[in-house]
């Protein structure tokens, strides 16, 4: 049986197979946590900026009714917005007259998901899905755009804040008058 330091030949009825020494197979998973850990962000910090982008969203959603003091919370003094439609807009008078400059009765909710927090030089960049609602012009509610974000999320005194907050809209949802193939979903019985 041949060996070196991390690896031993053993035969047997099948050939010859190469081992794993257990010593060095905890030192290659000690390093595979340890690369996995750079690329991650610890967990109460990804809660955190979670619960950073769900308050921008119910921020910028009610802004008409507080002037937009829960979604401008959201941020750092010297914030950069992207919203993919305007020039970026800096600093937080100016997010604030953002928010507010829209319908004073606009009606419009925020769906996000899919939140993916990737650690950098200065905090972390906070990516996540997002679906808009919005009123309809016979008074519901109706699909709107659909999108993404990437945010430059920084760790202040006060908690995570957004630095540099990019709004990706990658366009309105469309639903089909039919679906494609005549498919139509069938009612599935309650479990209750």
């Amino acid at each position: 049986m041949a060996s070196n330091q991390r690896f031993t030949w053993a035969s047997s009825g099948s050939g010859r197979h190469l081992i794993m020494r257990p010593k060095s197979m905890l030192a290659t998973a000690t390093w595979i946590q340890a690369q996995q850990r750079k690329n991650s962000v610890p967990t109460n910090d990804f809660v955190e900026l979670q619960r950073l982008l769900w308050t921008n969203h119910m921020g910028y959603d009610f802004a008409q009714q507080d002037n937009g003091d829960l979604w401008l919370s959201s941020f750092t003094p010297d914030a950069v917005l992207e919203n993919g439609s305007d020039a970026p807009i800096t600093g937080l008078d100016k997010i604030r007259q953002f928010a507010t400059r829209n319908d004073p009765g606009r009606t419009m909710r925020h769906w996000t998901s899919t939140f993916y927090a990737t650690p950098n030089a200065e905090g972390a960049v906070l990516s996540a899905f997002f679906i808009g609602v919005t009123k309809s012009r016979n008074g519901g509610l109706q699909m709107g755009r659909t999108g993404y974000y990437e945010s430059q999320a920084v760790k202040t005194k006060d908690g995570w804040k957004l630095k540099h907050h990019v709004v990706h809209q990658e366009g309105d949802i469309v639903v089909p008058k039919d679906p494609p193939g005549g498919f139509m979903p069938r009612p599935v019985p309650s479990l209750r």
